[in-house]
């Protein structure tokens, strides 16, 4: 199995959230053992790519990280339920979806609009008011710069 991945995949990769681009395709070239493995990062580059984009992303602002974090949250502890069925739900809220809203931080009055015809903002459906309440109280309190 080690020949497969090298164990040490999962200290200095899988669970190393700030492994920088360049670490990253140095492990694979100095610590693993199969050809398939050790090609993993030019074989894979363009969706590698669109994971540092979407990480440095996320980490461009405190706000952006909340939005991102809870939106591909409730689309991973969700996506199963009927509601998120719809093609209208999925490509609102569904990460790997260009046009999801995970993408695209707004005001909540934008947000209504978007998520509008989707099945997703009636009364007793999976966003509640008080969870969108609480969405944008939490970006409000990462707005405020923390006290020294």
């Amino acid at each position: 199995k080690e020949r497969t991945l090298a164990s040490s995949f999962w200290l200095y990769v899988f669970s190393n959230d700030g492994v920088s681009r360049k670490d990253l395709d140095a492990y694979f070239e100095n610590h693993q053992f199969g050809e398939g493995v050790k090609a993993i990062p030019s074989t894979f580059k363009s969706d590698i790519d669109v994971l540092y984009l979407r990480l440095d992303y996320a980490r461009s602002d405190p706000r952006i990280m909340l939005w991102v974090v809870f939106w591909s949250s409730f689309w991973e502890c969700n996506h199963k339920m009927k509601q998120l069925q719809k093609k209208a739900a999925r490509d609102a809220v569904d990460p790997a979806q260009r046009t999801s809203v995970v993408w695209y931080p707004a005001t909540r009055e934008k947000l209504e609009e978007r998520l509008k015809g989707t099945g997703l903002r009636r009364k007793n459906a999976l966003l509640s008011d008080k969870m969108i309440d609480a969405l944008y109280a939490a970006m409000e309190k990462a707005s405020v710069p923390k006290e020294a």
